[in-house]
């Protein structure tokens, strides 16, 4: 069978960070698997680059005729651009165009899989690995697959980075100062219970993982195939297994490797001894979620750690030449603003090689999630789920700084500047405006968006008679687009994702006015 697999890209607004981009290893086990079952398989990461959208329909029909199988990886952060792929497959299935079947995986539809259309073939809840090669090997499974997990961790194929080390991914990072830092995840589960989070939900509570064996014959295998410099353990809880980490540690000290590593961890999960082993064995840097300055919050997250096990770390790090990033969560439901400056003052005491703030955001079934919800505490729950607090901008502001983390804006407040601007253009000029637009296959991506330009995609918009955040994504994704220089037959399908069916008829039939598209 022919199959591709793709990530699905950012499309719309969100408060967090998708500038990092590494390469999707789990997206990557599927490769190798199912070419070891004999499918040929191809691969393109829209995370990584979402202009590639314009190119899903050369890929199912024109390129790749015989294309048999579209699986598209969604995380919840990115459902409008997933929902932009299965749209357009779904329009070239409806024109007859293509006859493929339409698989969608990741987290966001293993927890929230109502979301999905009911014309999507399958939705794999979970872990993917034994569903997709069911699909791909024709057995009858139902609509809604609940993935097995992999039990013995050492039986997955070794990353195909093959398939990844000629892309314009992320191979560096601040704790090694070196090009070309490969990522691994050797570990799945998490049997802590804090309440932002919603990771069990995806892999479940109980941990697994590879053996120090298997990780050192991938470490091998990566320096020597693809001149690796060292590894980023790209996981929540590396060092969870005490016995595997003095096994790793060991082996590389044994081995001679000299091979610089960093790992994501928790505070009460490292001892000093352990932090002067990892340190000898070429540990370079340790990314600890620590959350707040403040026990009364930790305790609230049922996050399991204590200030003073953070502190610890911090300085046995220090001693050891281990360079410590804390991550910290502002504004979690029952915060109060000495808290908030609590953890200013914990990061000045313990002065952290780096760390980052980060304001708080409702996760699709996370418990922190249902008590927003259940409270009523937001100001905007997305189409994909993710929920803002009333006080989001606020935090935002205070302790962040990014306008890119904030809510977005209003359309009343966006319209209403717009309003003098259309009513100064008039109608006659619209449509002038409107048709040459829509007969640019492409725009210069050095243009700049006027207001004329911008006016007019208010008018198309309202047209639409969208809700605020519906307005808000459609807008965004127009003048982003325009900057970009996507191809706008298929951006406007894009845009259209957010849309009830009677607006997404109305970009349908505006783009079948005009041939030259």
């Amino acid at each position: 069978m022919n199959i591709l697999l793709v990530t699905s890209p950012v499309l719309e607004p969100s408060s967090f960070s998708t500038l990092e981009k590494t390469p999707p290893l789990g997206l990557g086990y599927l490769i190798e698997i199912l070419r070891k079952d004999g499918h040929k398989v191809f691969f393109k990461d829209l995370y990584l680059d979402p202009t590639i959208i314009s190119e899903i329909e050369s890929f199912l029909v024109r390129d790749l005729k015989s294309i048999e199988l579209l699986g598209v990886s969604m995380n919840t952060i990115c459902y409008s651009g997933g929902m932009a792929i299965l749209r357009i497959a779904q329009m070239l299935r409806e024109k007859k165009a293509w006859s493929g079947k339409i698989v969608v995986g990741g987290p966001h539809p293993s927890v929230f899989p109502e979301t999905i259309p009911e014309y999507v073939d399958h939705i794999c809840k979970g872990e993917g690995e034994e569903t997709i090669k069911a699909i791909a090997n024709g057995e009858s499974l139902p609509r809604i697959i609940d993935g097995k997990k992999v039990q013995n961790m050492d039986n997955l194929p070794f990353v195909p980075y093959q398939e990844f080390i000629s892309l314009l991914y992320h191979f560096s990072n601040q704790w090694i100062n070196k090009n070309r830092v490969l990522t691994l995840n050797t570990s799945r589960g998490c049997p802590f219970s804090c309440q932002f989070c919603s990771v069990g939900s995806v892999w479940g509570n109980r941990y697994r993982f590879q053996s120090a064996e298997r990780i050192i014959e991938e470490i091998i295998r990566l320096r020597k195939d693809f001149d690796a410099k060292g590894i980023y353990f790209r996981e929540d809880n590396f060092t969870l297994n005490r016995k595997r980490l003095v096994e790793f540690c060991e082996s590389i000290l044994t081995k001679g490797l000299n091979f610089p590593w960093i790992c994501e961890t928790r505070a009460d999960t490292l001892t000093e001894d352990m932090v002067k082993l990892m340190a000898r064995a070429a540990c370079r840097g340790f990314y600890l979620g620590a959350e707040s300055g403040s026990q009364r919050v930790l305790n609230y997250m049922k996050k399991g750690i204590t200030l003073n096990q953070v502190e610890n770390v911090v300085n046995w790090s220090k001693k050891a030449g281990i360079r410590c990033y804390l991550s910290f969560v502002m504004g979690v439901p029952t915060e109060i603003e000495e808290e908030r400056y609590a953890t200013l003052f914990f990061i000045d005491r313990l002065k952290p090689y780096s760390y980052s703030l980060n304001v708080f955001t409702g996760i699709p079934f996370s418990p922190f999630y249902w008590q927003l919800i259940k409270d009523g505490n937001y100001a905007l729950i997305t189409p994909s789920g993710i929920v803002y607090q009333k006080n989001h901008n606020y935090l935002v502001d205070q302790f962040v700084g990014n306008m890119d983390c904030r809510v977005p804006i209003s359309v009343r407040d966006s319209t209403k500047e717009m309003l003098p601007i259309l009513r100064k253009v008039g109608k006659q000029q619209i449509a002038r405006i409107a048709k040459t637009t829509l007969r640019q296959n492409y725009v210069d991506s050095t243009r700049q968006i006027g207001k004329k330009e911008e006016a007019v995609i208010h008018y198309f918009l309202g047209r639409a008679k969208l809700r605020a955040r519906q307005f808000h994504s459609a807008r965004t994704n127009f003048l982003n687009a325009f900057r970009k220089g996507v191809k706008l037959k298929y951006f406007i399908f894009t845009c259209a994702t957010l849309l009830p069916s009677r607006s997404y008829s109305f970009f349908a039939k505006m783009v079948n006015k005009v041939k030259r598209i």
